[in-house]
C-alpha cells in the first residue's frame, strides 16, 4: 500500500468531518441526498471503473459519494461515460481514455499517476488538496485540471507532469510554488511534447531547495514540438541551490528548454540559480527580464537577449556564433565566458574576480570598466586564441592570484591570439593563504601570439619557489614558438621562472631585481640592469646570460656549462652555489669575503 502515514491522518479526518456533515444533513427540514463513503474493493476481477461489482457496495460512485481507491500497483481504467464523485482519495494510477471524470475534493499519493488520453477526455478537480510527488499526463487531446492547489512538492522521486499531442492541456490555475524534492538524484519533469500545453501560469517561483541529499537533483522544464507550450508567464525566481556544472559527477544543472518550435512561455523572471539554458534556434524562450543568474549555463544557439541581467555570478555564458546581450552586466564573479568567432558588448562589466575567458574565431572583445582583479575561486583562464581573436583589458592595473592552495592564473595567447594587459602595472600571488602550490602564468606560443604587458613593472609571487619541491611552484613568463610577450618597463621580479626559449621573444633587460627566481637561457639572455639576484637560479649551457651589472647574488645557484660569464660586479655571493663545466673559466674579482 502506497498511501504515507499523513495521508492516512488526513483521511481519518474527512471521514471526522463527513459524519459531522451527516448528521447535519439528517437534521435538515429540506429533502437532500445523504452522502456516502464508497472504496474499491476489486471484487468484479477486472480494474474497470464501470464495472459495480469492484465497490464496496455493489454500485458505481456518483455525485454524492467520497471514493477511495487503492489497487496497489494496478491502474484503474475509464473508458467510457461521463462520471462526476464528490471526492477522490486516490492511492494508485488511474486512466481516463475518451471519458470524463468530474470531483470536487481530491487526493493523489505519491508516486501514483493520473492519465487522461484521448479526445473527448477530461478530468477536473476544482478543489484538490494533496498532489506532491504525483504524477499527471494529458495526451492525444486529453484535458486535465487541477484546481485549488497553491503549492506543491516533489516527496517521492522523479515527478513527471506532461502534456502530449496537440489539443492536449495540463492545468493547474491556482499553483504558486512548485518544490523539488531532498532525496538524492530526484528529479521533477514539467514538459510539453507535440503541441500539448502545460499551463502553470500562476507559479511564481520553482524552488530545488537548499536541504536534504543535494547530489544530482534537478527541476527539468522543456517544451518540444511546435505548438508546444509551458505556460510560466509568471514565473519570478527558479533556483537550484546545488544547480553546478553537469561535468561535476555529484551535480545537475536545472534546465529551461524550448526546442523543434516549442516555446516557455516567461515574462517575469528575475531570479535564476543553478539553471542551464540550452538556447536552441529552433524553440522561444525569452531570458530578457532576468536581473540576476547565478551557477548557471546560457548556451547560445541563437541570439539570446539578457539586457536586463545585471549579475552573472558564477554562470557559464557560451557562444560559437549567436549574440548574448550582456550590455547591462556589471558583475562577472567567477563566471566564464567561451566566445568563439562573437564580438559581445561588455562594456559595463566591472567585477570579474575569479572568472574566466576563452577568446577564439578572430574576434575582439574589450572589457574597459575592469581596473583591478583578483583570483577569487581556483583556477582561471584568460586564452587568446587564433590569428584575429583579441582579448583586451585597456584600463586594468593590477592581477592578483588567490588565497587558496594550488589556485593557478593563466593569462595566455596562444596561435595568434593576443591578450592585451597593455596598462598592468603588477602582478602578484600575494603572501597570504594557503601559499603552497600556487602561481601565475603567462604564456605566448604560436606565430604573432602576444601577452602585452608592456607597462608591467611588478611581477611577484611570494611563494614562488624551486617547482622539484612539492609545495613549490614558480611563476612564469614564456614566450616559445615565435610567441611574444611584450615587456618594456619590468623591473622588480620575485619567485618567476623565465624559460628563455629560442624561438620566442622576451626582453628581460629592463629588470633590476630578481629573487628567488629562475633562468633558465635557451638563448642569449640581455639581465644588463640586473643588480640584485638574490636565492635566484641561473642557468646555462651555452648562451650567454648578461649580467655584467649584478652585484648582490646572495644565496643565489650559477649552473654554467660551456659558457664564460661575465661576473665581474658581484660583490656578495653568501650562501651562493657554483656549478662550473663544459671547459669554460669564471672569474668572481670583487668578492673579498
Amino acid at each position: 500500500m502506497r498511501l504515507i502515514g499523513g495521508q492516512k491522518v488526513k483521511k481519518a479526518k474527512a471521514k471526522s468531518r463527513l459524519r459531522k456533515l451527516r448528521r447535519l444533513l439528517a437534521e435538515s427540514l429540506e429533502d437532500r441526498n445523504m452522502l456516502a463513503a464508497i472504496s474499491w474493493d476489486g471484487g468484479g476481477g477486472d480494474l474497470r471503473w464501470s464495472n459495480s461489482l469492484n465497490w464496496s457496495s455493489d454500485r458505481l460512485p456518483t455525485a454524492s459519494d467520497d471514493v477511495s481507491i487503492d489497487a496497489g500497483n494496478e491502474a484503474i481504467e475509464i473508458r467510457s461515460g461521463t462520471h462526476s464523485v464528490r471526492s477522490i482519495d486516490l492511492n494508485s494510477d488511474l486512466q481516463i481514455e475518451n471519458a470524463r471524470l468530474f470531483t470536487e475534493g481530491f487526493a493523489i499519493a505519491p508516486g501514483s499517476t493520473l492519465v487522461v488520453e484521448g479526445a473527448n477526455s477530461e478530468f477536473v478537480a476544482n478543489a484538490a488538496t494533496a498532489i506532491d510527488g504525483a504524477n499527471f499526463v494529458a495526451s492525444s487531446n486529453g484535458m486535465l485540471t487541477v484546481g485549488s492547489v497553491t503549492t506543491v512538492s516533489n516527496t517521492f522521486g522523479d515527478m513527471y507532469w506532461r502534456a502530449t499531442g496537440a489539443g492536449s492541456v495540463l492545468s493547474f490555475p491556482d499553483l504558486k510554488t512548485i518544490n523539488n524534492g531532498t532525496g538524492r538524484n530526484w528529479d521533477t519533469f514539467l514538459e510539453s511534447f507535440q503541441g500539448g500545453k502545460l499551463d502553470l501560469g500562476a507559479v511564481t517561483e520553482i524552488i530545488d531547495p537548499n536541504s536534504g541529499d543535494l547530489r544530482q537533483r534537478s527541476v527539468q522544464v522543456k517544451a518540444e514540438g511546435v505548438g508546444s507550450e509551458v505556460d510560466l508567464s509568471s514565473l519570478q525566481n527558479f533556483v537550484d541551490y546545488a544547480g553546478y556544472a553537469t561535468s561535476d559527477s555529484d551535480g545537475e544543472y536545472s534546465r529551461l528548454h524550448a526546442t523543434l518550435g516549442g516555446h516557455i512561455k516567461l515574462s517575469e523572471l528575475s531570479i535564476v540559480r543553478g539553471v542551464y539554458f540550452p538556447v536552441d534556434s529552433t524553440g522561444t524562450i525569452d531570458l530578457s527580464t532576468i536581473t540576476s543568474l547565478s551557477h548557471g549555463l546560457v548556451e547560445a544557439g541563437r541570439s539570446v537577449n539578457l539586457s536586463a541581467l545585471e549579475s552573472g555570478y558564477s554562470t557559464d555564458f557560451v557562444t560559437s556564433g549567436p549574440d548574448i546581450d550582456l550590455s547591462n552586466l556589471h558583475d562577472a564573479d567567477h563566471a566564464v565566458f567561451t566566445i568563439d568567432g562573437r564580438d559581445l558588448n561588455l562594456d559595463s562589466v566591472e567585477s570579474i574576480d575569479g572568472a574566466s575567458f576563452y577568446v577564439s574565431g578572430g574576434v575582439s572583445i574589450e572589457i574597459p570598466s575592469v581596473t583591478t582583479v583578483s583570483n577569487t575561486y581556483g583556477d582561471v583562464y584568460w586564452r587568446v586564441t587564433g590569428s584575429g581573436s583579441v582579448l583586451s583589458f585597456p584600463n586594468l592595473t593590477s592581477v592578483n592570484n588567490g588565497t587558496g592552495r594550488n589556485w593557478d592564473a593563466f593569462l595566455e595567447s596562444l596561435q595568434g591570439g593576443k591578450l592585451d594587459l597593455g596598462r598592468v602595472t603588477e602582478i602578484i600571488d600575494p603572501n597570504s593563504g594557503d601559499l603552497r602550490q600556487r602561481s601565475v602564468q603567462v604564456k605566448a606560443e604560436g606565430v604573432g601570439s602576444e601577452v602585452d604587458l608592456s607597462s608591467l613593472q611588478n611581477f611577484v609571487d611570494y611563494a614562488g619557489y624551486a617547482t622539484s619541491d612539492s609545495d613549490g611552484e614558480y611563476s612564469r613568463l614564456h614566450a616559445t614558438q615565435g610567441g611574444l610577450v611584450n615587456l618594456g618597463a619590468l623591473s622588480t621580479v620575485r619567485g618567476v621562472y623565465f624559460p628563455v626559449d629560442a624561438l620566442g621573444t622576451i626582453d628581460l633587460s629592463t629588470i633590476t631585481s630578481l629573487s628567488h627566481g629562475l633562468v633558465e637561457a635557451g638563448r642569449s639572455v640581455d639581465l644588463s640592469a640586473l643588480e640584485s639576484g638574490y636565492s635566484t637560479d641561473f642557468v646555462t649551457s651555452g648562451p650567454d646570460i648578461d649580467l655584467s651589472n649584478l652585484r648582490d647574488a646572495d644565496h643565489a645557484v650559477f649552473t654554467i656549462d660551456g659558457r664564460d660569464l661575465n661576473l665581474d660586479s658581484v660583490e656578495s655571493i653568501d650562501g651562493a652555489s657554483f656549478y662550473v663545466s663544459g671547459g669554460v673559466s669564471i672569474e668572481i674579482p670583487s668578492v673579498t669575503t
